[in-house]
């Protein structure tokens, strides 16, 4: 940045601010990403919380980046990192059930008499089978 503004000192100067402030922002955004996570629920801010040993909870002592800071977040990434993971695991599975029990909700099984052999067979199983292998 600063060798595009060489002639142009007061530019080359806020570039120069600018992409130190960046490189000092950048270790943060693992974090902010983690607590980002939209599967973090109560028991995860209650973990965090217990390993952390202070209270961590969004709206209550995370409120803004400061709170990143002050909390010193910073200095507990790892322990973070590891249960906002869990917690985007977790929700990725109940993300898949909550799908899967969308899909299967309108299905219905019927079973149908074929021809006068006294057996039976499921009508429309080319739809179920495709579920299933959806």
């Amino acid at each position: 940045a600063s060798k595009a503004f060489a002639e142009l000192p007061d530019c080359k100067e806020a570039a120069e601010r600018i992409k130190m402030e960046i490189d000092e922002f950048k270790p943060v955004m693992p974090i902010l990403t983690s607590l980002r996570n939209p599967g973090l629920r109560d028991r995860h801010w209650d973990t965090m919380s217990k390993e952390l040993g202070f209270d961590l909870r969004p709206g209550v002592s995370l409120n803004s980046l400061k709170d990143v800071y002050s909390l010193k977040l910073l200095d507990h990434e790892e322990k973070i990192t590891k249960v906002c993971d869990s917690a985007g695991k977790e929700y990725a599975i109940e993300s898949a059930l909550d799908k899967m029990m969308n899909d299967w909700k309108p299905a219905a099984f019927e079973i149908i008499a074929y021809r006068e052999t006294g057996s039976f067979v499921l009508k429309g199983a080319d739809e179920i089978q495709q579920m299933l292998d959806d």
